[in-house]
């Protein structure tokens, strides 16, 4: 249940805070938020240019000199995946999504470099890899894979972040029990050990 929504504010807002109240405190949106962010150069991509963000972190767009940091901009759109209390999809995010003052933004430098955010883990407790696809027609697109303190191996809502399948010129994904990801959370391991993800080309 994809719906596209926007930051009803004249300033930014911080995506972590959005994300506790909306997906976290009261759980209406799953998955993560699905922004539309410019290329460094044109032309830009209507479908490259999508990035893919949740408390795992986010993906990059090609041509970006630095990754998101989860603060977004003044009337941004972005989409979402609505849940109901009875499980994915049957929701209305559009009415049910929740705006506040106290995520308002007035200098994303500041937040940016907070190592804390709406009780969310600190950058160094996350171990993420970036797997990135070029192929020889240029078409790009990139999944992330991370540790998180809350996150188990199988899916999680609020940390695996489910492929846009419009997203992208190519299929690139991670897959659990056949379900294609661009985001995949996973549990942190205890002691050294190896860890198999699937992931699937087409």
């Amino acid at each position: 249940d994809w719906n596209m929504v926007g930051n009803p504010y004249p300033c930014s807002i911080d995506g972590f805070k959005l994300w506790d109240e909306n997906a976290g405190k009261r759980p209406v949106i799953s998955d993560g938020l699905y922004l539309w962010v410019e290329n460094a150069t044109p032309p830009y991509d209507q479908f490259a240019s999508y990035l893919v963000w949740n408390p795992i972190g986010a993906t990059y767009i090609e041509g970006s000199a630095t990754p998101f940091d989860g603060i977004i901009p003044s009337c941004s759109g972005f989409w979402v995946t609505a849940v109901n209390k009875g499980g994915q999809g049957n929701g209305n995010a559009h009415k049910i999504l929740k705006f506040t003052n106290d995520m308002r933004v007035t200098n994303g430098v500041d937040l940016a470099q907070t190592s804390i955010r709406s009780g969310f883990v600190e950058e160094s407790v996350r171990q993420r890899a970036w797997f990135t696809l070029t192929t020889d027609s240029n078409n790009y697109d990139q999944i992330l894979v991370g540790y998180h303190p809350k996150a188990t191996d199988s899916i999680d809502l609020l940390y695996d972040a489910r492929m846009n399948p419009g997203s992208s010129k190519v299929f690139f994904a991670s897959v659990v029990d056949s379900v294609p990801f661009t985001i995949q959370g996973l549990a942190p391991r205890i002691t050294l050990d190896t860890q198999l993800v699937e992931l699937v080309l087409g």
